[in-house]
């Protein structure tokens, strides 16, 4: 930092996805010179994110814009613009929906800059789900024992996959001060099932347009409607959901539990397999 610099914090980050490996900071130098920053700290090699904006910018991709990178004792410390305004209204829909496919459709991307951080073993989160299935029966009346069974047998296994952020929703997506709609916190980005993205935003859109999730679907593929893609879509979110559960009886909520039951419930339906059998 600049002789006489100094700094502070601008803003207090709030709700589930807080963190406490960044913050929002206004710097002022250079006598009178103000400017707000977004500085974050990554120890993860899996999660480090310099070169995944690096690469996105180049290929004219819009994430927030990187001002600096360090390397400092062990970690990556990115800099980023500040973007004063985070989420989408309904208008800027099919702006999401377009940039979303966009970004599923970029190939090829480098495997060793999008590496995916390792997992739980099997056994252990197959455990997770099958308590949080039990646990979430307290809840909705469902038969956990069936859903389980329902759960070993919709998996990603073979499906095609595609560049995701891997945990996007709302909060990852911010406007820029020149009313970009930008992407941003590329920690989890890598090499997914190709809807994945798609298919954890879509029943948020639709609540929020009032329109379908498949015109919304349909969207995103150009106008084009696929069903067998329709089907590929519900498989992958039911197997998200399935992992999901653990975090959501913990975490989110009854409404959000029982919503997520119910969604999984359709989706099973779907490829004829019912929960409670």
């Amino acid at each position: 930092m600049a002789d006489g610099a100094r700094s502070w914090i601008a803003h207090e980050k709030q709700g589930l996805h807080g963190g406490g490996n960044s913050l929002i900071l206004t710097v002022t130098y250079a006598g009178t010179r103000t400017e707000t920053i977004f500085v974050k700290r990554n120890t993860d090699p899996a999660r480090r994110e310099a070169d995944r904006y690096a690469f996105l910018a180049e290929r004219g991709f819009p994430v927030a814009r990187l001002l600096s990178t360090v390397q400092r004792d062990g970690a990556e410390i990115v800099v980023l613009e500040f973007l004063p305004k985070i989420g989408i209204e309904a208008a800027a829909a099919d702006l999401l929906l377009r940039l979303l496919a966009d970004l599923n459709t970029i190939d090829p991307f480098p495997a060793d800059v999008f590496t995916l951080p390792p997992g739980m073993p099997a056994a252990q989160f197959d455990a997770g789900v099958e308590q949080a299935l039990r646990n979430a029966a307290e809840i909705e009346p469902i038969d956990p024992a069936a859903y389980f069974r329902s759960y070993q047998r919709i998996d990603f296994a073979g499906l095609p996959l595609a560049l995701n952020h891997g945990e996007f929703g709302f909060q990852q997506l911010g406007w820029s001060s020149g009313r970009r709609l930008v992407f941003f916190d590329l920690e989890t980005m890598g090499a997914r099932p190709r809807f994945t993205d798609i298919a954890a935003i879509l029943p948020g859109l639709a609540a929020l347009t009032g329109r379908g999730e498949r015109e919304l679907f349909d969207t995103y593929l150009g106008g084009r409607p696929d069903p067998e893609a329709w089907r590929e879509l519900r498989r992958t979110r039911a197997a998200m959901t399935f992992q999901s559960l653990p975090w959501l009886v913990r975490v989110a909520g009854r409404r959000h539990v029982v919503a997520a039951l119910r969604r999984l419930a359709g989706d099973l339906a779907a490829h004829g397999l019912a929960g409670n059998n």
